[in-house]
């Protein structure tokens, strides 16, 4: 609604994005539940089946010359930037996988609503560059009203369970 520069073709990828996203996170859960596989064991498979998509990318693309073209890529600085941001990308990988794999692809997109939210509020703060509107401020409340009665319905839920298998269990040694 407050989009300024509206773009077509950026909210069609967009979309596209959390279509796939949504899709991946449900095969995910899916594939745990059924084939008992582990955040590493999807780590694994991720990191094993994106190698083609991402040879083919910097073939298309010659993304590989212009970081070979970068000046300074060779730099000790650079270097270890480089190798932590790979690092952090992999352990975002991690928790992404272990989550779906615990909890359920829903929760994992609203722990990603989530994060959006707080990244938002820190760069609007942090960065400027974006004037704080009613649209945007509502919206944020919005995500955050949101986010907090999924976590509490969650809660709800986990504790009618814990209170229904302890009842169980107390019915079971009373038996006994």
């Amino acid at each position: 609604l407050g989009d300024v520069q509206f773009h077509l073709i950026s909210y069609i990828y967009g979309g596209v994005c959390v279509l796939a996203q949504a899709l991946y996170l449900l095969y995910i859960q899916k594939m745990g539940i059924e084939k008992h596989i582990s955040a590493v064991g999807f780590l694994y498979i991720n990191s094993v089946t994106c190698i083609p998509l991402l040879i083919i990318y910097t073939v298309v693309t010659s993304e590989i010359l212009a970081v070979m073209a970068y000046p300074q890529w060779t730099e000790p600085g650079f270097v270890a930037s480089y190798l932590i941001v790979i690092s952090m990308g992999c352990v975002l990988n991690y928790s992404l996988f272990l989550c779906t794999t615990l909890n359920s692809a829903l929760t994992t997109s609203l722990v990603g609503v989530v994060k959006g939210v707080v990244t938002t509020v820190i760069g609007m703060f942090t960065f400027g560059g974006v004037e704080p509107t009613v649209l945007n401020i509502s919206g944020i409340c919005m995500n955050t009203t949101g986010g907090i009665w999924y976590s509490a319905i969650k809660y709800q839920e986990k504790k009618k369970k814990l209170s229904a298998l302890s009842s169980n269990e107390e019915d079971s040694r009373n038996a006994v």
